[in-house]
């Protein structure tokens, strides 16, 4: 049972204090709604009994749930009254510089968004920050918002912020980079966890994660969309223009697993005739290409990984063709770029599967390419094959003709090549990058492999092959 100890109410068409936004929060004695546990008398007469789902809150009590959200979690959290203003805060938050407003007009324009009491929401910008929001109840009526934020659930790196600034036109990007820098962050898991904390400070009462996302999915479906689906298939069905037979995606992505890139050049020449690829952009041709295209190179990466190829190799193709589609400005061109993405992950598979080896030398292999800028010793690497080291030396001679040591050296010499062609870092930067323990070992090691000094390959990497001869 709930009961109402006599305190003024909150009116919800006018503001609670009259108070500054910033700064420490505060409240005035007098100022509040106190609900409290248990079993009671209203001092004025019999118990009351109240909806479970309202919220067990009064402005002390929230001013002192901000405090300690922001004590621990170190993110601002304010209350916003259904105005809507900032009420409480506590913490230095601020808008994104680009949002070219107040914080509580941003604020404001998160809670429009409506939503359930039922849990935490989670609120997004266009700019990557992330709010949690717990909407408060008066006898089933909104009465105000708790939200924490802004969050970043993992750092913005440079290139992002430059795309940030190209989509926005935002000229400064020291301003972008200082805000970024001030935000806290944590992961997604960690922003579940911390929005179900703030809920149950609000409301007395635990919620899942999973309850979390399934209140914020159901937040993001627009019913409109669904009925759209539903009219386009019937527009489909009528007018026999379906979508490509599930066969033909099918025999590209196996061409691809298998390596085999004669046949997927062919295969790929007759996707130029073929109808019913679907319309992923309707006001841009070109746009919708290449909305085609990187649906199609995330649909080869992973069939790439299936065949063989490294995840991060898949992946970093996968990412550099993705940038290099969305700088094209032609139709032919991202067909063209689409073609050499497939017929390049089909060659890496290819290349990948002519090395013979067992699952555990393969493992062993996988684990070296992850960790060439770090040290590897052979008692990791029997931990990560789960072998012991005997038996690992002895295979891994077997199947490659190498010892493990000598596998390393020619995978970092390899990295060392890459790094002299396409950076311009130092020998030394090098050398200390892959783990070498000084310069001259470096330049023995690297002529004993490739025939030349580092030097001599910077300047005519060809000296490399002529030397080999």
């Amino acid at each position: 049972m709930w009961t109402y100890h006599r305190h003024h109410r909150l009116n919800r068409h006018k503001p609670l204090t009259n108070r500054q936004a910033s700064g420490r929060g505060r409240v005035q004695n007098g100022d509040a709604y106190v609900k409290m546990r248990g079993k009671g008398h209203d001092n004025d007469g019999p118990k009351v009994e109240v909806n479970r789902m309202e919220p067990l809150w009064d402005m002390n009590k929230l001013s002192n749930v901000c405090s300690l959200l922001n004590d621990n979690f170190e993110f601002p959290v304010y209350y916003l009254s259904p105005s809507p203003r900032i009420e409480l805060a506590y913490g230095q938050g601020q808008a994104n510089p680009m949002f070219r407003g107040k914080h509580e007009e941003l604020l404001g324009s998160l809670t429009a968004g409506g939503g359930s009491a039922e849990a935490p929401l989670l609120r997004e910008t266009g700019t990557l920050e992330h709010y949690i929001e717990v909407r408060l109840t008066d006898k089933d009526e909104y009465a105000g918002s708790l939200m924490a934020g802004p969050i970043l659930t993992a750092p913005v790196p440079e290139d992002v912020i430059n795309g940030l600034m190209q989509d926005y036109g935002w000229p400064d990007a020291d301003s972008l980079r200082q805000h970024y820098r001030r935000i806290a962050v944590m992961s997604r898991m960690k922003l579940l966890h911390a929005g179900a904390l703030i809920y149950y400070f609000v409301y007395g009462r635990k919620v899942d994660t999973a309850d979390i996302v399934r209140v914020n999915h159901a937040l993001q479906m627009r019913a409109a969309l669904a009925g759209n689906i539903d009219l386009h298939v019937s527009h489909r069905l009528f007018n026999r223009t379906f979508h490509h037979d599930t066969i033909f995606e099918k025999r590209m992505l196996q061409l691809i697993k298998d390596g085999r890139t004669d046949e997927l050049m062919v295969e790929f020449s007759s996707i130029l005739t073929e109808e019913g690829l679907g319309i992923l952009a309707k006001k841009s041709y070109v746009r919708n290409e290449k909305n085609l295209s990187i649906a199609a190179i995330a649909l080869a990466t992973r069939a790439a990984m299936e065949g063989g190829l490294q995840p991060e190799v898949a992946y970093t193709m996968s990412d550099l063709y993705i940038q290099h589609i969305e700088e094209l400005t032609g139709a032919r061109e991202v067909r063209n770029a689409l073609q050499e993405a497939l017929l390049d992950f089909a060659a890496k598979v290819k290349e990948n599967r002519e090395d013979h080896v067992s699952s555990t030398i393969a493992r062993c292999k996988h684990y070296i390419f992850m960790h060439l800028y770090e040290g590897i010793s052979l008692r990791e690497l029997s931990r990560w094959a789960d072998r012991s080291p005997g038996y690992v030396s002895k295979l891994f001679k077997q199947e490659t003709g190498l010892a493990v040591s000598e596998y390393i050296q020619m995978k970092r010499i390899e990295e060392a090549k890459k790094l002299l062609t396409l950076t311009e870092y130092s020998l030394s930067d090098i050398c200390a990058r892959l783990n070498f323990n000084d310069q001259s070992y470096f330049t023995k090691v690297f002529k004993k492999v490739t025939g030349v000094t580092p030097l001599q390959f910077r300047k005519d990497p060809k000296a490399a092959k002529e030397a080999k001869r």
